[in-house]
């Protein structure tokens, strides 16, 4: 299957040379050396808006796939059969090194990863209920396409990596060329936008590891910690796994943690393009907006009190007695570096590096001392960025509804089922865009079946009987009839199964059990275990 090429050559060669021309930001280091002595305290805040020159976007928005393709390419334009081969190559090496046959292919493994996309939305306790005889659990598509005992092989020798070579000093190198190459489709395949937000994300885990994180307040307490960059309608084009220092790369950490996954992330979107960056406090700071804008792109990012010290802004305290919907700005006519509180439910500071505060839109809030619904002032620039931050949160809500339900004990399965689950999340969105709507249950519907109806294997065997099965009908007493077998219609002979009780030929059965059966077997099956 082949990738799609990069977004940009997509865009016409003529609005190319006019960002060209239009400005001199080349693709410089995450760190400038002449900023490295900057801090608040030499920048001269002044009451007042800057009006700085707004870039104008008008780069068409695009896609880089053609259209008239199936869920499936879609898909594999992901976990294409390079990801396959890589996946495939490191399995049978881990399953080798513990004296088991390494035999697994390409269509096992993407067959593997199709039953891992249908229990996000066909969930049992255990997995093994997939190929068991019970009708409330048993799946025709999963039994059909794969035994059970091989996905338990796959499962227990999964592997994304060389334990030869492994990183030492990176902490998730078992997962990393998994996400390197991932990381490069996504990007690859982005869609063309100008709001782009940079969040954290988490993926659920348990068990022990030194990346694992609690995060009080979360909807995902306990797990591992992902940054995340990507478009504001929930693309996801960047993943990096936080383990601590050194999550990203030495030069973008000089300033703080929270500046040097905005500049990575940053690194990874092609210049001179004027993207707009949309971030919270976790990372905002005025030497990041600084950076930013000499990037050539925009950034809005909400500041925490600490980080406006020194603006001439009157106080949380005196400003949340002020009218609801008041707002004070301060600016640094050097940097053209705003940053505007703004008194709602409760005083809010946001940073900027090219909005404005008009026009002002209005936003509906409760008034207590009114007991209605009131009309409140909102500045333009709260109101890009209530707009479009929530990218990254929209992606983990639709991830988070048919989110893999199958769990293993070794530590880097729950990263690589969310990379699946990412990677199908991020499919569905280019195909919203490229062709006609379904919603996601229906997109990753599509991919399983396409999956695991074109991998059916030739079963010679019926499986062996369950003498667990059907306990609560089998006993129950009522409405067990004796009937003959059905007529085989070419040889005209009546068909003949084993006896579930004494597992000699019949020709006779119990209807409402669905079970072969002799006549003298019919009371024993119906009432011993």
């Amino acid at each position: 299957m082949q990738r799609g090429n990069n977004p940009l050559p997509l865009m016409c060669s003529r609005s190319l040379q006019q960002y060209k021309s239009a400005t001199t930001t080349t693709n410089k280091p995450a760190r400038l050396s002449k900023n490295k002595g900057l801090n608040l305290k030499k920048y001269n805040w002044k009451s007042g808006e800057i009006v700085n020159p707004t870039p104008v976007w008008s780069l068409i928005f695009t896609v880089a796939m053609k259209k008239g393709r199936t869920t499936l390419e879609y898909f594999q334009q992901f976990f294409d059969n390079e990801v396959l081969q890589m996946m495939v190559t490191y399995t049978n090496q881990y399953a080798a090194k513990r004296n088991t046959l390494g035999d697994c292919s390409e269509e096992e493994m993407l067959v593997f990863i199709a039953i891992l996309l249908l229990s996000g939305y066909v969930t049992v306790l255990r997995r093994k209920k997939y190929w068991q005889s019970d009708k409330d659990s048993h799946n025709d598509l999963v039994t059909n396409a794969m035994p059970r005992d091989r996905f338990d092989f796959i499962f227990s020798n999964l592997h994304v990596c060389n334990n030869d070579n492994v990183d030492k000093s990176d902490r998730c190198g078992k997962i990393r060329p998994l996400l390197c190459m991932l990381n490069d489709r996504f990007k690859q395949l982005a869609p063309h936008m100008q709001h782009h937000s940079v969040d954290e994300s988490m993926v659920p885990y348990l068990g022990s590891h030194g990346c694992k994180q609690f995060i009080k307040g979360k909807p995902i307490r306990c797990g591992f910690k992902f940054w995340c960059g990507g478009t504001s309608g929930g693309y996801i084009i960047w993943l990096e796994p936080y383990q601590g220092a050194g999550s990203c790369t030495k030069d973008n950490e000089t300033e703080g943690m929270g500046h040097g996954v905005v500049m990575t992330y940053v690194d990874q979107l092609p210049p001179p393009v004027p993207y707009r960056i949309y971030f919270d406090n976790l990372f905002t700071s005025v030497e990041l907006l600084h950076d930013i804008k000499e990037r050539g792109m925009e950034a809005t990012g909400t500041i925490r009190g600490n980080g406006v010290t020194n603006c001439t802004l009157s106080s949380v305290d005196k400003m949340i007695k002020e009218n609801r919907g008041s707002y004070e700005i301060c600016s640094d006519s050097a940097s053209g570096i705003s940053i505007v509180r703004w008194n709602d439910n409760n005083v809010v500071a946001v940073a900027i590096n090219v909005d404005r505060v008009q026009p002002l839109h209005s936003v509906a809030r409760f008034s207590r001392e009114q007991k209605k619904r009131i009309s409140v002032p909102q500045p333009n620039l709260l109101h890009s960025y209530n707009t479009h931050m929530g990218g990254i949160d929209r992606a983990d809500q639709n991830v988070s509804l048919y989110r893999c339900s199958i769990r293993g004990k070794k530590w880097y399965f729950p990263i690589i089922a969310h990379f699946i689950d990412v990677s199908d999340q991020n499919a569905w969105d280019l195909y919203k865009h490229n062709e006609e709507p379904i919603d996601h249950p229906t997109f990753r519907r599509r991919i399983v079946t396409a999956i695991l109806e074109s991998n059916k294997r030739v079963t010679t065997s019926r499986g062996h009987f369950s003498k667990r099965a059907k306990l609560d009908s089998r006993f129950d007493g009522r409405e067990h009839y004796v009937a003959e077998l059905p007529t085989d219609e070419i040889t005209k002979k009546k068909e003949q199964l084993k006896c579930r009780c004494c597992h000699k030929n019949t020709t006779t059965m119990c209807v409402k059990c669905d079970e072969p059966l002799h006549v003298c077997c019919f009371l024993s099956y119906h009432t011993s275990a």
